[in-house]
């Protein structure tokens, strides 16, 4: 789903590194807003997010989307 997420993002314009714990979302030239990401992908409405240097760390470890 991680896979999906990306994606679905780069899609919508941003640009995405993927980590370890997450996803890391950013603009070229700009930290995009949290509303922003969540307009793009309605999927994240839940997920922790922080900005960081590189942008905004979304944490969508895959064990949030098992069920």
């Amino acid at each position: 789903m991680k896979a999906v997420v990306v994606e679905e993002l780069k899609e919508e314009g941003f640009g995405v590194k993927v980590t370890d714990g997450g996803i890391i979302a950013y603009l070229s030239g700009r930290t995009p807003s949290r509303h922003e990401i969540v307009d793009a992908v309605p999927e994240l409405e839940g997920f922790p997010m922080e900005t960081v240097e590189e942008g905004v760390f979304i944490s969508v470890g895959e064990e949030r989307f098992s069920c």
